[in-house]
């Protein structure tokens, strides 16, 4: 049996406080396995940044839980978030959010200084070379087209061997050719590193490339 990386028991996240309490996300309750690429979708205010913030740690829930690889986060101390942040999770945005005094490699190599991991040239290499971007490694943000610098994010979502992938609205700033192209470069990266990966996004020209896709409306979430 596929073991579920992330797997959700009744979470619920309210926000405010007495009368003016709002409950964003309702008893929600679901798994991703390894090897696994989900899609949420939904209209705006449904509650998918919220779900997405919990499951990377930014935020906790009000009630129930959030296992990655069967450890309980839920709980955890504003510490041992971050370490889950750096080290279990990799996150790729909607814009590429490169340094821009720092090369190619280097925006990996500094991943993994972060994380307190010995450095390795070898392993920001071949993920580079595996996405395309092997004559880029000494180049700086500025010299990239906007697909390349979501290559980049994507290798550097991969440095620190996470369990899991979250992707936020990944295609918003590329036109449908590229965007296509970057969730079909996740995809791939999931299956042949064997992780899981979540991927909130409006654009359904590219969720026939993800496994499932799960609808949230109203802080409820269904298969769709």
């Amino acid at each position: 049996m596929t073991k579920a990386i992330l797997k959700l028991e009744n979470l619920s996240k309210t926000f405010g406080d007495g009368d003016t309490t709002v409950q964003v996300l309702k008893n929600i309750s679901y798994t991703v396995k390894r090897g696994e690429f989900a899609a949420i979708v939904g209209p705006s205010g449904s509650g998918k940044s919220t779900l997405l913030s919990i499951i990377g740690a930014l935020l906790t829930p009000s009630t129930g839980k959030v296992m990655i690889d069967e450890e309980d986060i839920s709980g955890y101390s504003s510490t041992q978030l971050t370490s889950v942040r750096l080290n279990r999770i990799g996150f790729i945005f909607q814009a590429a959010n490169l340094i821009p005094y720092l090369t190619v490699k280097e925006q990996l190599l500094l991943v993994h200084d972060i994380g307190r991991k010995r450095k390795t040239d070898t392993r920001a290499i071949e993920l580079l070379e595996h996405l395309g971007l092997s004559h880029r490694l000494k180049n700086y943000p500025d010299k990239l087209s906007g697909g390349e610098k979501q290559r980049v994010a994507i290798a550097r979502a991969f440095m620190n061997d996470p369990d899991m992938i979250l992707a936020d609205e990944p295609t918003a700033s590329l036109d449908s050719a590229r965007g296509k192209k970057v969730v079909e470069m996740i995809a791939k990266e999931v299956k042949s590193r064997n992780k899981a990966a979540l991927m909130v996004t409006h654009d359904e020209r590219v969720l026939h490339l993800c496994d499932r896709v799960l609808y949230i409306e109203d802080g409820r979430i269904m298969e769709k």
